[in-house]
């Protein structure tokens, strides 16, 4: 077992194909995706984590990196719940 997994962004990032990529496949710049790298662990806002999660689904066959792994401290579950009541 790896001492040192591969975090969720660093992963999203290598299947874009860099940071450049994967901030142009969800129109930010690269450097919030540098940011959110170095100085946020790994941790990504809501929105660009679902994007993400997206993203990566299309780009990556058999790969994916969810948007709970991205933002692990927002209430997805209650965002689920009220996608499905509309």
């Amino acid at each position: 077992m790896d001492p040192h997994p591969e975090k969720p962004l660093a992963r999203a990032i290598r299947l874009a194909g860099g940071q450049a990529a994967l901030a142009r496949e969800i129109e930010k710049k690269q450097q919030h995706v540098s940011f959110w790298l170095n100085q946020c662990d790994g941790r990504v806002p809501p929105a660009s984590a679902a994007r993400i999660e997206l993203v990566i689904a299309r780009l990556a066959l058999g790969e994916n990196v969810s948007r709970r792994e991205l933002c692990p401290t927002f209430p997805w579950d209650d965002v689920d719940a009220c996608a499905e009541l509309s």
